[in-house]
């Protein structure tokens, strides 16, 4: 690596030597840093420890642009990927989708900057979106925090299993640990927390309106409730239409016309990312609307699925 960084004519980024900064100009420090961070493998610890230097940092601060600093902090600090990614990209080519889709939105996986967003063109999905304040922080904190410590259980007996044989047994999976770790949220949406705005009749209608209104022509809607908080819904994209753009347009609308209604301004709705889930089969569907249909019951609401107002399960009013 040293001779690498000698061959560009720059100096040993380890000499500490106080004219670091003025023995080369900014210009050469730009180029030098760009070539120096295409060609150097950070991953081990030894380089690693080198590239941390103070005269490395300080040249990489002031003087590299964005994207410069951004390619060096994402080769020095990967980002962790999803347990569960490589599974899902194993099905998707299993049902016919290539790698590299042209458009991720229909097919493949993409995301938005927290949650990995599944599509397969064709298929049915479960949707969850939340009001703004009904998850706090350090709530999804702590369930995040004890579905990590669930992994790396499940990773260290993973691990021994392998130097051991099969004496060592494995208590754990991650199939179940994700579901448990959604089946907690879940729970806890249910018990009411945050504002509720959805409690208000007016807004249930607005967002219950907003849902069904384009039902039959941009997608087929299996099921949907209005929870107090947050809203589920199984669908069916038409073709043309994607899910990210159905639910976009339904948390657009309905956040505008929400704030006019309670007056307030500036003020974020909905949380940024929503939930949803590729439907594998015709069971698992069936799971999802019956899932839907009976949460209000389950969250306490009311005596029976067809009493709730904000539901597929209310029966449609008899023309008189």
């Amino acid at each position: 690596m040293m001779a690498k960084l000698r061959s560009m004519g720059k100096r040993c980024v380890e000499d500490r030597s106080a004219d670091f900064q003025s023995a080369v100009s900014p210009n050469c420090i730009r180029q030098g840093a760009a070539k120096f961070l295409n060609t150097l493998d950070l991953t081990t610890p030894r380089r690693l420890e080198i590239c941390d230097t103070a005269e490395c940092n300080s040249a990489l601060r002031p003087e590299l642009p964005n994207v410069i600093r951004r390619r060096y902090l994402s080769r020095v600090f990967p980002a962790e990927r999803n347990p569960r990614t490589e599974r899902v990209e194993f099905e998707l080519r299993a049902a016919g989708v290539k790698p590299d889709a042209a458009n991720p939105l229909r097919s493949g996986v993409h995301t938005r900057g927290y949650l990995p967003h599944v599509k397969r063109e064709g298929a049915s999905y479960f949707v969850t979106f939340r009001l703004a304040d009904s998850l706090p922080r350090d709530v999804l904190l702590k369930f995040e925090s004890a579905r990590a410590e669930r992994l790396r259980r499940f990773h260290a007996q993973q691990a021994a299993a392998r130097q051991l044989g099969p004496a060592v047994q494995i208590t754990e999976d991650p199939e179940e640990i994700e579901r448990d770790f959604r089946r907690q949220i879940e729970r806890f949406l249910d018990t009411g927390c945050g504002e509720c705005w959805l409690r208000r009749p007016e807004i249930a209608d607005l967002v219950a309106s907003a849902v069904c209104y384009f039902a039959g022509q941009r997608y087929r809607l299996d099921a949907w409730v209005v929870m107090p908080n947050h809203v589920h819904a199984v669908l069916w994209p038409s073709p043309n239409h994607t899910l990210s753009a159905i639910v976009q347009s339904w948390k657009r609308y309905t956040a505008r016309e929400a704030n006019r209604l309670l007056h307030r301004t500036g003020q974020p709705f909905w949380q940024p990312e929503s939930f949803d889930h590729w439907i594998r089969n015709d069971a698992e569907h069936a799971r999802c609307c019956r899932y839907v249909m009976l949460n209000p019951v389950k969250a306490g609401l009311c005596a029976a699925p067809e009493d709730w107002r904000w539901s597929v399960a209310r029966p449609e009013p008899k023309a008189p």
